[in-house]
């Protein structure tokens, strides 16, 4: 594997470990899980498009593995649990069953791959599609809490208003 795509897989591979882990603890909301990350995924997307045109078999490939990953962001958004704590901040925390869910999506990853590409599935040809996962996985989860919390909406609003405040102020 050459050096370049041995240092994106480590790279993929923290940033994922690190926001999966972070479901499980409660944390403050923020405009990242809801903004941020899907637009992180599909930048990244973009840039590992297949060039000057998409396979055939990687664009069935993306249909099924984004359709998977907007039940998996469906099914995240249902289990993260979002509160009120007592110092006024809202939090919100995905627990055991959000970990589980992302397991079973890069699972079902896996065999989506294997499936559309046999013994030759390489990770660096499907890069593309992992970050429409992603993105897809956050975009679907963000809107469903952004949704279903008023509080979510009222806490990205004030924050939004208090930063404009200090930079004016």
């Amino acid at each position: 594997m050459p050096t370049q795509a041995l240092s994106t897989v480590l790279i993929v591979a923290v940033v994922l470990i690190w926001a999966i882990g972070r479901q499980v603890l409660p944390r403050r909301v923020t405009r990242v899980p809801f903004v941020v990350l899907p637009i992180v995924g599909l930048f990244e997307m973009t840039r590992y498009l297949p060039h000057p045109t998409i396979p055939a078999n990687q664009l069935a490939e993306c249909v099924v593995s984004v359709l998977l990953s907007a039940v998996a962001g469906l099914l995240q958004g249902l289990v993260t649990n979002v509160y009120t704590a007592a110092d006024g901040q809202v939090y919100m925390r995905g627990g055991w069953k959000y970990l589980v869910l992302w397991l079973g999506l890069i699972a079902t990853r896996l065999i989506v791959g294997f499936l559309f590409n046999g013994a030759s599935f390489h990770y660096e040809s499907v890069l593309w599609i992992i970050w429409a996962d992603l993105a897809v996985v956050w975009g679907v989860r963000g809107i469903l809490l952004y949704t279903r919390y008023p509080e979510i909406r009222t806490h990205l609003a004030n924050a939004s208003a208090n930063r404009r405040a200090r930079r004016l102020g």
